[in-house]
């Protein structure tokens, strides 16, 4: 709805009416109100302007005896116009916020891989398995087994066999998908702690408030610092997508996402297994968000 500005002035000079200034009578085509004629038109050939209309009723003796509809662009009025709220780019509404349960399920799916493989996955444990080279070229072959010599002494020595397991699969991919992530400057011992690091924390195993702590982990590598940033890069080559969502709000537990569940231990798969079943029953128990979810 436009704003009216209205204009109630008894003793204020009127401007002339235009039909005195006539000769006689109209024109073969009628005489035109030049505030409808695009000729004297202010905004006539100005950039589109949202400020509304100007509507100017003349009262004589409290009877109104005029009334005149024209733009507020190009008058006196326009700073009363904006003030009133014209010229300000309209809000889009915001859209419904996803329910809770949907949100779980997204951030589930983008831990495994996708829906279906979040609906396909099991709990049975990962086989113990040593480092495949294959593909690997020849030479990184030999750093790569030093590498996985240093992880193995630590991870046996602070997690189950599943975590070594998974520690292997993510430095093949890292090395495999961004070889430049294996960079000559760093140490065989730095680089094994950023690996087996992100195994630990992408299954939830490795952190505060969890069986080991970073410093810990750090220490039995004999390091003076966490090897953080490797340990995202790491990460980031295993599953691109970890540079997509890092602002996402996570609803579960802020772990690195590796994109498939090859990666993680059978108990972290099956407190999702838990989780995933719990948020299915809450979208199977809300008919109107599921509605709006396949439209």
């Amino acid at each position: 709805m436009q704003d009216n500005i209205v204009r109630l002035d008894r003793d204020r000079d009127l401007e002339p009416d235009w039909r005195e200034y006539l000769d006689g009578d109209d024109d073969e085509f009628g005489a035109e109100d030049p505030y409808d004629s695009w000729g004297v038109d202010p905004s006539y050939g100005q950039p589109t302007s949202h400020l509304g209309d100007l509507l100017e009723i003349v009262v004589i003796d409290d009877r109104v005896v005029d009334v005149r509809k024209r733009r507020v662009s190009g008058t006196a009025y326009e700073r009363d116009a904006e003030l009133l709220g014209r010229h300000r780019p309209v809000q889009p509404p915001r859209p419904p916020e996803p329910a809770q349960h949907e949100k779980t399920l997204a951030w589930l799916a983008l831990l495994v891989g996708g829906e279906q493989s979040l609906a396909a996955m099991d709990a049975y444990p990962l086989p113990v398995e040593p480092l495949d080279l294959s593909d690997v070229g020849d030479d990184m072959r030999e750093r790569l087994r030093r590498i996985d010599g240093a992880m193995t002494g630590v991870a046996e020595m602070l997690f189950e066999s599943e975590v070594l397991t998974a520690a292997r699969r993510v430095l093949r991919a890292a090395v495999l998908s961004r070889p430049g992530v294996l960079t000559a400057s760093m140490s065989d011992e730095r680089m094994a702690c950023a690996v087996l690091a992100t195994a630990a924390k992408a299954s939830d195993l490795l952190g505060r408030g969890r069986g080991v702590s970073m410093s810990v982990l750090q220490e039995l590598f004999g390091l003076r610092s966490a090897p953080t940033e490797k340990a995202h890069a790491i990460a980031g080559a295993v599953c691109r997508q970890n540079a997509l969502v890092g602002g996402w709000q996570r609803p579960v537990l802020d772990v690195p996402i590796l994109g498939s569940a090859d990666y993680l231990v059978s108990s972290f798969r099956q407190e999702l297994i838990v989780t995933r079943d719990a948020a299915l029953a809450l979208r199977a128990a809300t008919p109107a968000a599921e509605e709006s979810r396949q439209q």
